[in-house]
């Protein structure tokens, strides 16, 4: 596994920091920016043995990526992750390189954040799935949040950290190495209009390009045309195949993959 010198640079920012790196593939193309993950406090403080486990894996996340880095860990060397190990052993965590490894689409709801991930990203790649498939998008997509600090909700979630990720995030050659960016974080970040403020081009260094009316969502490129930023809501709950589709031809295109939305599965 090759972790490149600016993934390394950004685990140990994020370390120092005590903020989130974030899962998936670091190699990828494709990186997709949420506002926070999910994690219900309240259960947290009642004691919820499945809450606590993944709020220690969430604080502990910079440095499983260091320790992934210093041993040179690989998504094959990851072991399927295991419901009842993850709960019974106080020293299980969930590897970040491949985060829930083996869990397959129907062990969740059809609103899931993970399901419209994996559907987004059949989408790209134009890969028949079903139910039964493991949730393998990981392999070439990065995720990361824009808020770190969790919620179940985003309405209740602090969001003091927000402006300084953005810091972050347009300072980190990391972050800014992705030719595909996501932004599935809804008002978290905009762009507000002409002469007034421009997050997105601030950020991410890009200039808007156009909208897609019909589902609402913000496309944008760089100067050099190698890289897209596409700027819309977050993807769970009623999001439909159509909506995720049409972002996916707009990646697919941007990256030159010859695709057939049509054999896809829309099944989940």
């Amino acid at each position: 596994m090759n972790y490149s010198n600016e993934f390394r640079s950004f685990v140990k920012s994020c370390l120092n920091e005590k903020t989130y790196v974030g899962i998936g593939n670091p190699n990828s193309k494709i990186l997709i920016v949420g506002k926070e993950v999910a994690i219900n406090q309240e259960k947290v403080k009642a004691g919820d043995l499945f809450e606590i486990k993944n709020m220690q894996n969430y604080n502990q996340n910079a440095q499983s990526w260091m320790e992934n880095i210093n041993n040179n860990v690989c998504q094959e060397d990851i072991p399927n992750w295991s419901c009842p190990d993850y709960l019974n052993d106080e020293f299980a965590l969930n590897n970040p390189l491949h985060s829930f490894k083996s869990v397959t689409l129907k062990e969740h709801k059809e609103g899931q954040t993970f399901r419209k991930y994996q559907k987004l990203y059949n989408y790209i790649f134009g890969k028949v799935i079903d139910l039964n498939s493991e949730y393998d998008f990981q392999n070439n997509i990065f995720l990361t949040e824009l808020n770190d600090s969790p919620s179940h909700n985003t309405r209740i979630a602090k969001k003091e950290s927000i402006a300084k990720r953005k810091e972050l995030f347009k300072n980190s050659p990391f972050i800014q190495s992705f030719q595909v960016v996501i932004l599935a974080c809804s008002n978290y970040i905009k762009n507000v209009g002409v002469g007034m403020e421009r997050e997105i081009d601030d950020v991410f260094n890009v200039t808007f390009s156009h909208k897609n009316c019909e589902h609402k969502f913000w496309v944008h490129f760089n100067e050099s045309n190698t890289k897209i930023v596409i700027h819309t809501r977050q993807l769970s709950a009623n999001v439909s195949n159509d909506f995720l589709k049409a972002i996916a031809s707009e990646i697919a295109k941007f990256l030159k993959l010859d695709i057939d939305n049509s054999v896809s599965s829309d099944v989940m």
